[in-house]
């Protein structure tokens, strides 16, 4: 009787994990993301910027961690990132297309996307031919994405000032349920082997 207790109560704690995992999600907010290019020797990316995770269970949120620059500064995070890119490097494992189709199964709620893009040349010729292009292929690429409205939208502005410019401005908000990610890991070792 005392077994068959224990294995109830592991049976149900087994079943609480797995509800737990069902219902547990992300939600990432980036803010002031700001990249700029316009000499070579300015720096490129401001320093106000704000990553926010959140990790919510029934859409409440039961934990929050906010990422600064001065968080990745204390917390020798680009260490960390350096030595992943040397494994990467070292195991040079090339993308196929089965891993981009699992990578594209993950399942990412965007709920909301600000992305503002100036851009200009030397060439007001070449100013306007890229605007286009790049409008064009942020739509294309946006379109399977999310709903663009006046919460989500794109802009390409052009800038005519007779030299090279490229601002990026990004604000965005998205969510991704941890089941999601854990199929996709699961997913993605398979093709690997």
């Amino acid at each position: 009787a005392m077994i068959l207790f224990f294995l109830c109560v592991l049976f149900g704690i087994f079943l609480l994990f797995c509800i737990f995992i069902l219902l547990l999600s992300f939600e990432i907010k980036i803010k002031n993301l700001d990249f700029m290019i316009e000499n070579i020797n300015k720096k490129h990316v401001n320093d106000n910027f704000i990553f926010t995770l959140y990790l919510k269970l029934f859409r409440i949120p039961v934990f929050k961690v906010d990422v600064t620059k001065a968080t990745f500064r204390k917390n020798k995070v680009k260490i960390e990132i350096n030595k992943m890119k040397q494994k990467i490097r070292q195991k040079e494992k090339k993308l196929d297309f089965k891993m981009i189709a699992q990578l594209k199964k993950l399942k990412i709620n965007f709920k909301s996307l600000n992305f503002v893009v100036n851009i200009g040349t030397e060439d007001a010729a070449v100013t306007a031919l890229t605007t286009g292009v790049l409008a064009t292929s942020i739509g294309i690429a946006l379109r399977n994405i999310l709903n663009l409205n006046k919460d989500n939208y794109f802009k390409v502005i052009p800038i005519y000032k007779n030299k090279n410019l490229l601002k990026i401005d990004f604000n965005c908000m998205f969510e991704i349920k941890l089941i999601n990610i854990i199929y996709t890991i699961l997913a993605l070792k398979k093709v690997s082997k």
